[in-house]
Protein backbone atom coordinates (compact mmCIF):
# COMPACT_ATOMS: atom_id res chain seq x y z
CA UNK A 1 0.00 0.00 0.00
CA UNK A 2 2.06 2.87 -0.74
CA UNK A 3 1.89 5.80 1.68
CA UNK A 4 -1.22 5.86 3.55
CA UNK A 5 -1.08 9.23 4.40
CA UNK A 6 -0.58 10.65 1.11
CA UNK A 7 -4.26 9.08 1.15
CA UNK A 8 -5.17 12.22 3.50
CA UNK A 9 -6.42 15.45 2.64
CA UNK A 10 -3.18 16.88 3.71
CA UNK A 11 -0.08 16.67 2.52
CA UNK A 12 2.78 18.35 4.39
CA UNK A 13 6.29 18.49 2.68
CA UNK A 14 8.95 20.51 1.54
CA UNK A 15 10.91 20.85 -1.72
CA UNK A 16 13.00 23.36 -2.99
CA UNK A 17 15.30 22.74 -6.39
CA UNK A 18 17.94 25.30 -6.99
CA UNK A 19 20.46 25.45 -9.38
CA UNK A 20 23.87 26.01 -8.95
CA UNK A 21 26.85 26.27 -11.55
CA UNK A 22 26.89 22.65 -11.53
CA UNK A 23 24.37 20.92 -9.20
CA UNK A 24 20.99 20.99 -7.93
CA UNK A 25 20.23 20.89 -4.57
CA UNK A 26 16.61 19.04 -3.23
CA UNK A 27 15.58 19.45 0.16
CA UNK A 28 12.47 17.57 1.50
CA UNK A 29 10.09 17.56 4.62
CA UNK A 30 10.60 13.91 6.09
CA UNK A 31 8.13 12.62 8.55
CA UNK A 32 10.50 9.88 10.50
CA UNK A 33 8.53 9.20 13.35
CA UNK A 34 5.36 8.24 11.18
CA UNK A 35 7.43 5.49 9.87
CA UNK A 36 8.10 7.30 6.25
CA UNK A 37 11.06 8.48 4.25
CA UNK A 38 12.25 9.74 0.84
CA UNK A 39 13.91 7.56 -1.53
CA UNK A 40 15.52 8.39 -5.12
CA UNK A 41 16.30 6.43 -8.10
CA UNK A 42 18.34 7.66 -11.48
CA UNK A 43 18.09 6.66 -14.51
CA UNK A 44 21.69 6.44 -15.31
CA UNK A 45 24.19 6.85 -13.03
CA UNK A 46 27.19 7.35 -15.57
CA UNK A 47 25.14 10.46 -16.21
CA UNK A 48 23.95 11.77 -12.52
CA UNK A 49 24.97 11.63 -8.94
CA UNK A 50 23.32 12.21 -6.07
CA UNK A 51 24.57 12.95 -2.69
CA UNK A 52 23.09 12.16 0.45
CA UNK A 53 23.31 15.25 2.72
CA UNK A 54 21.60 14.05 5.57
CA UNK A 55 18.32 13.95 7.65
CA UNK A 56 18.12 17.23 9.82
CA UNK A 57 14.79 16.34 12.68
CA UNK A 58 12.86 18.46 14.28
CA UNK A 59 14.17 19.98 17.72
CA UNK A 60 11.15 18.70 19.71
CA UNK A 61 8.97 15.40 19.06
CA UNK A 62 5.26 15.18 18.61
CA UNK A 63 5.72 14.15 14.67
CA UNK A 64 6.59 17.74 13.21
CA UNK A 65 8.75 16.93 9.65
CA UNK A 66 12.73 16.80 9.59
CA UNK A 67 14.21 18.06 6.57
CA UNK A 68 16.47 15.51 4.62
CA UNK A 69 18.97 17.05 1.74
CA UNK A 70 20.46 15.78 -1.76
CA UNK A 71 22.55 16.91 -3.94
CA UNK A 72 22.27 16.24 -8.19
CA UNK A 73 24.94 16.24 -10.19
CA UNK A 74 26.65 15.76 -13.37
CA UNK A 75 28.95 13.34 -14.39
CA UNK A 76 29.20 13.83 -18.44
CA UNK A 77 27.35 15.13 -21.41
CA UNK A 78 23.86 13.30 -21.68
CA UNK A 79 20.40 13.21 -20.16
CA UNK A 80 19.41 11.34 -17.05
CA UNK A 81 16.24 11.67 -15.01
CA UNK A 82 16.09 11.18 -10.84
CA UNK A 83 12.66 10.68 -9.01
CA UNK A 84 11.87 10.90 -5.30
CA UNK A 85 9.76 8.59 -3.69
CA UNK A 86 8.02 9.20 -0.15
CA UNK A 87 7.39 5.39 1.05
CA UNK A 88 7.11 3.27 4.51
CA UNK A 89 10.94 2.93 5.45
CA UNK A 90 10.20 -0.45 5.39
CA UNK A 91 9.10 -1.28 1.37
CA UNK A 92 11.37 -3.14 -0.09
CA UNK A 93 9.40 -2.70 -3.83
CA UNK A 94 8.65 0.99 -3.80
CA UNK A 95 6.27 2.36 -5.78
CA UNK A 96 6.44 4.77 -8.53
CA UNK A 97 8.20 8.19 -7.81
CA UNK A 98 6.03 11.10 -6.73
CA UNK A 99 8.41 13.63 -8.48
CA UNK A 100 10.73 13.08 -11.88
CA UNK A 101 13.43 15.64 -12.69
CA UNK A 102 15.05 15.33 -16.13
CA UNK A 103 18.32 16.76 -16.61
CA UNK A 104 20.81 18.03 -19.06
CA UNK A 105 24.59 17.49 -18.24
CA UNK A 106 27.30 19.27 -20.53
CA UNK A 107 30.66 17.47 -20.39
CA UNK A 108 31.51 19.88 -17.60
CA UNK A 109 28.57 18.60 -15.44
CA UNK A 110 27.05 21.64 -15.32
CA UNK A 111 23.35 20.54 -14.93
CA UNK A 112 19.81 21.95 -16.70
CA UNK A 113 16.48 21.01 -15.82
CA UNK A 114 14.34 19.65 -18.92
CA UNK A 115 11.13 18.67 -17.36
CA UNK A 116 9.22 17.67 -13.82
CA UNK A 117 6.46 15.16 -13.42
CA UNK A 118 4.76 15.58 -10.65
CA UNK A 119 2.87 18.28 -8.80
CA UNK A 120 6.29 19.45 -6.15
CA UNK A 121 4.07 22.26 -5.11
CA UNK A 122 2.54 20.20 -2.84
CA UNK A 123 5.74 18.98 -0.71
CA UNK A 124 6.91 22.72 0.02
CA UNK A 125 7.23 23.66 3.54
CA UNK A 126 4.06 23.79 5.61
CA UNK A 127 1.60 23.65 2.27
CA UNK A 128 -1.61 22.06 2.64
CA UNK A 129 -3.13 19.96 -0.57
CA UNK A 130 -7.01 19.47 -1.06
CA UNK A 131 -7.37 16.29 -3.32
CA UNK A 132 -10.95 15.70 -4.90
CA UNK A 133 -12.25 13.62 -7.70
CA UNK A 134 -13.82 16.02 -10.59
CA UNK A 135 -15.14 15.01 -13.85
CA UNK A 136 -15.07 18.05 -16.76
CA UNK A 137 -16.51 15.76 -18.98
CA UNK A 138 -19.92 16.36 -16.97
CA UNK A 139 -19.57 20.27 -16.97
CA UNK A 140 -19.67 19.84 -13.07
CA UNK A 141 -16.43 21.87 -11.57
CA UNK A 142 -15.28 22.83 -7.81
CA UNK A 143 -15.83 25.90 -6.77
CA UNK A 144 -13.91 27.32 -3.71
CA UNK A 145 -14.87 30.30 -1.25
CA UNK A 146 -12.37 31.49 1.39
CA UNK A 147 -13.23 33.07 4.93
CA UNK A 148 -11.34 35.26 5.72
CA UNK A 149 -10.51 36.11 2.21
CA UNK A 150 -6.55 36.34 1.56
CA UNK A 151 -5.81 33.82 4.47
CA UNK A 152 -4.38 31.56 2.39
CA UNK A 153 -2.33 31.88 -1.35
CA UNK A 154 -3.22 29.14 -3.85
CA UNK A 155 0.22 27.60 -4.77
CA UNK A 156 -1.20 25.68 -7.48
CA UNK A 157 -4.34 24.50 -8.79
CA UNK A 158 -4.23 21.66 -11.21
CA UNK A 159 -6.36 18.57 -12.59
CA UNK A 160 -5.02 15.28 -13.72
CA UNK A 161 -6.85 13.12 -16.07
CA UNK A 162 -7.74 9.35 -14.74
CA UNK A 163 -4.68 7.58 -15.59
CA UNK A 164 -6.49 4.75 -18.07
CA UNK A 165 -6.68 6.69 -21.59
CA UNK A 166 -9.51 3.89 -22.17
CA UNK A 167 -11.99 5.38 -19.41
CA UNK A 168 -13.61 7.75 -22.01
CA UNK A 169 -15.28 10.37 -19.49
CA UNK A 170 -13.69 8.44 -16.31
CA UNK A 171 -12.60 12.06 -14.71
CA UNK A 172 -9.20 12.46 -13.04
CA UNK A 173 -8.41 14.34 -10.01
CA UNK A 174 -8.16 18.36 -8.95
CA UNK A 175 -5.64 19.10 -6.54
CA UNK A 176 -5.28 22.78 -4.71
CA UNK A 177 -2.37 23.59 -2.76
CA UNK A 178 -2.53 26.52 -0.38
CA UNK A 179 0.41 28.12 1.60
CA UNK A 180 -0.12 30.48 4.76
CA UNK A 181 -0.09 34.43 4.56
CA UNK A 182 -2.08 35.04 8.06
CA UNK A 183 -2.17 33.38 11.46
CA UNK A 184 -5.46 32.61 12.28
CA UNK A 185 -8.82 30.17 11.71
CA UNK A 186 -9.95 29.58 7.82
CA UNK A 187 -12.85 28.59 6.57
CA UNK A 188 -12.64 26.96 3.06
CA UNK A 189 -15.98 26.09 1.43
CA UNK A 190 -16.01 23.50 -1.87
CA UNK A 191 -18.88 23.57 -3.97
CA UNK A 192 -19.31 20.86 -6.75
CA UNK A 193 -21.71 23.00 -9.13
CA UNK A 194 -22.04 23.29 -13.27
CA UNK A 195 -19.80 25.00 -14.84
CA UNK A 196 -22.93 26.73 -16.73
CA UNK A 197 -24.43 27.44 -13.89
CA UNK A 198 -21.74 28.19 -10.84
CA UNK A 199 -24.29 30.28 -8.57
CA UNK A 200 -26.76 27.58 -8.54
CA UNK A 201 -27.39 24.72 -6.01
CA UNK A 202 -24.36 22.07 -5.66
CA UNK A 203 -24.38 18.70 -6.02
CA UNK A 204 -22.32 18.69 -3.01
CA UNK A 205 -20.81 20.57 -0.91
CA UNK A 206 -17.88 20.36 1.68
CA UNK A 207 -16.56 22.91 4.79
CA UNK A 208 -12.95 22.60 5.83
CA UNK A 209 -11.79 24.51 8.90
CA UNK A 210 -8.11 25.26 8.79
CA UNK A 211 -5.76 27.09 10.88
CA UNK A 212 -2.54 29.08 9.77
CA UNK A 213 0.41 29.05 12.96
CA UNK A 214 2.42 31.59 13.44
CA UNK A 215 5.16 29.95 11.06
CA UNK A 216 2.16 30.40 8.27
CA UNK A 217 2.10 26.38 8.55
CA UNK A 218 -1.57 25.34 7.39
CA UNK A 219 -2.84 22.49 9.60
CA UNK A 220 -6.73 21.23 8.73
CA UNK A 221 -8.65 20.75 12.03
CA UNK A 222 -12.30 20.10 10.61
CA UNK A 223 -14.53 18.86 8.14
CA UNK A 224 -18.13 18.29 7.72
CA UNK A 225 -20.34 17.67 4.14
CA UNK A 226 -19.94 15.24 1.25
CA UNK A 227 -15.89 14.34 1.94
CA UNK A 228 -16.11 10.44 1.65
CA UNK A 229 -18.26 10.77 -1.67
CA UNK A 230 -15.02 12.24 -3.42
CA UNK A 231 -11.87 11.79 -1.64
CA UNK A 232 -9.68 10.34 -4.87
Amino acid sequence: MKRASFCLLVCIALLFCVASASAFSVSYSEDQSAGFMWHYTISDETVLAVTDEGYNGPEASGGTPGTHRWTIRGLKAAEASVGFIYAWTWEEELPEPDVVYTFASDAAGNLTLLTTLGMPEQYMSGTLTIRLKENSSTGYVWTVDMEPQDSLSLVRSAYEEAASPDMLGAGGVHAWVYQGQVPGTVLLLYRYVHSADTGGTPDAEMKLTLVVRDDLSVYLMGLDGDYSMYVP
